[in-house]
C-alpha cells in the first residue's frame, strides 16, 4: 500500500544514509565514495556498479542531486519472503522537481529480487528503476571524459569560445583540437593544444559538446557544438 503522499514533497535528495557502510576483509563488494560534480558532493558508494550507478547520473542533464541509502522502507509482517525492511540504493532529484529511487543490482541478483522491487515500487511516491548496468562501449567512454568531470578542467571564457567555433560545424576530434588550438593561441598570444584537449573531455561530460558515447572515442570521433552553445556565440 503507497504511503502517505507527503512523502514525496521531502527534500530526500539531502537525506544522510540511513544506515552505516560496514567493511570488513574478504568483503566483495568495493566501498568508497564518488565526486558527484552536478552538486560537488562526495557520495557514498557500496560497490563499483553502484560507482557506475553515479557516474552515469552524475552526466544525465537531468539529475540535479542524489542521496545514497536516504531511507527505510518496513514491510508487514509475513508479506515478503526475505527481510523485514529495504533500505534503496540512491534517490535523485530531477530537473523537473521529480524524484526517482534507484536499487543496484546485477543481472544475476534481478530474480531474487523481484518481490522486495515490488514492494518498493508500490510504496514508493516517486518513479522507481532498478539499474543493472552500462553497456560497452558506453561505459569506457564515460569513465574517460568522467575524469575530467572536475571544474578544475572547466575551460575559461576564451577556451570554450574556442571550442565550440572550433566544432561548430562538427567535425573529428583531432581536426577541432587543433582548429580550438590555433582559435585559442591567436587570441591567448601562445600554444592552446595543451589547454584545450581537457577542455574539449569537461564540454563533453557537461553535455556543452556533443558526441555519440555508444560507439569508442577516438581521435576520429564526430564531435559537434550543443546548437544553443553555438547560437551563444
Amino acid at each position: 500500500m503507497p504511503v502517505d503522499g507527503a512523502l514525496a514533497a521531502l527534500p530526500v535528495e539531502e537525506a544522510a544514509p540511513a544506515r552505516r557502510f560496514y567493511a570488513w576483509p574478504g568483503k566483495r563488494n568495493y566501498e568508497g565514495s564518488y565526486w558527484f560534480a552536478t552538486t560537488g558532493r562526495h557520495v557514498a558508494h557500496e560497490s563499483l556498479l553502484e560507482a557506475d550507478y553515479l557516474m552515469a547520473a552524475d552526466h544525465g542533464p537531468a539529475v540535479v542531486a542524489v542521496s545514497s541509502q536516504p531511507l527505510i522502507f518496513l514491510w508487514p509482517r509475513r508479506t515478503t519472503t526475505g527481510g523485514r525492511w529495504h533500505v534503496p540504493d540512491f534517490f535523485v532529484r530531477l530537473a523537473d522537481g521529480s524524484g526517482r529511487l534507484i536499487d543496484v543490482r546485477t543481472p544475476a541478483r534481478v530474480a531474487g529480487g523481484e518481490v522486495q522491487f515490488a514492494f518498493t515500487r508500490q510504496a514508493c511516491q516517486w518513479a522507481y528503476e532498478v539499474f543493472t548496468g552500462i553497456p560497452e562501449p558506453f561505459r569506457a567512454n564515460l569513465r574517460w571524459v568522467s575524469g575530467f568531470r572536475h571544474p578544475r578542467h572547466s575551460p575559461s571564457p576564451g577556451v570554450a569560445a574556442a571550442l565550440v567555433e572550433a566544432f561548430t560545424p562538427g567535425t573529428s576530434m583531432a581536426a577541432g583540437l587543433r582548429r580550438a588550438a590555433r582559435l585559442f593561441g591567436s587570441r591567448a598570444g601562445g600554444d592552446g593544444m595543451s589547454a584545450v584537449s581537457g577542455n574539449l573531455l569537461h564540454m563533453l561530460y557537461r553535455h556543452r559538446l556533443r558526441t555519440d558515447l555508444n560507439v569508442p572515442l577516438t581521435m576520429s570521433t564526430h564531435v559537434e557544438a550543443e546548437p544553443a552553445m553555438a547560437v551563444a556565440l
